[in-house]
């Protein structure tokens, strides 16, 4: 571990600095900075595994310029790369409403803002359920469906969403405050269709839905997993 602190004023404020795999007092303690003048400091773990790096200070401020992470490469993290299968796919809804048709959701854009002619709107007047859905180009192993919410109005429309991959429940959407995207996980199952249902004659408003398969696995590169870039905003 390679812990660079600031140069200008706060030379020193690492000083007691402890260095954790997991969680402060209750994960590996690696070891603890001693402040002695030198602008960057080395703490080894001696190959102590884990998925979280914690820096703590009592009772101080804690000052750092960089964090660096140092393992074997034999050791890099197997990273997925995904491809979105629902790209400018043929997609169908219940009902348009706003002039916003099912084709919005899957043309690539994910801004959440309606004006700008990217999201999807339907809603059942008639009872049944609302319903949106996209064919896939055949049968396709489905590692999670990402659903884009719109930013400047109604971002709970999501709330209470039903994701089918073909007849299987893959998981459903609870609506967090602030929260602007959501992933779905489909656990590799296997379908050609995606459906996105509502219960009653709730309105669906999707500004993208991404629906995403593993192509391959490299070590230590690809696109971040999208646990990462959703903030863990997985449901079961």
């Amino acid at each position: 571990k390679q812990w660079y602190q600031r140069r200008v004023r706060w030379r020193g404020r690492i000083d007691g600095a402890k260095v954790w795999i997991g969680a402060s007092k209750t994960g590996h303690m690696c070891g603890q900075v001693h402040y002695d003048g030198s602008s960057s400091y080395t703490i080894e773990c001696l190959g102590v595994t884990g998925n979280q790096i914690t820096v703590s200070l009592d009772d101080n401020i804690l000052g750092m310029c960089e964090v660096e992470v140092i393992v074997e490469e034999g050791n890099l993290p197997v990273i997925p790369n995904y491809s979105n299968v629902a790209l400018n796919r043929t997609a169908t809804q219940g009902h348009t409403k706003k002039k916003a048709p099912a084709a919005r959701a899957v043309d690539g854009n994910t801004s959440g803002q309606f004006r700008e002619g990217s999201c999807s709107v339907t809603q059942n007047l008639g009872g049944g359920g609302t319903w949106w859905g996209v064919e896939l180009a055949n049968m396709t192993a489905v590692h999670s469906i990402i659903i884009h919410a719109r930013e400047d109005c109604c971002t709970a429309h999501v709330d209470g969403l039903q994701v089918y991959l073909g007849s299987k429940l893959c998981g459903r959407v609870q609506y967090e405050a602030g929260a602007l995207s959501y992933a779905v996980r489909c656990g590799g199952a296997e379908g050609s269709e995606v459906v996105i249902k509502k219960d009653g004659n709730g309105v669906i408003t999707l500004c993208e839905v991404e629906v995403l398969v593993v192509e391959e696995e490299e070590r230590g590169g690809g696109r971040a997993n999208v646990d990462d870039l959703l903030r863990n905003r997985l449901t079961d």
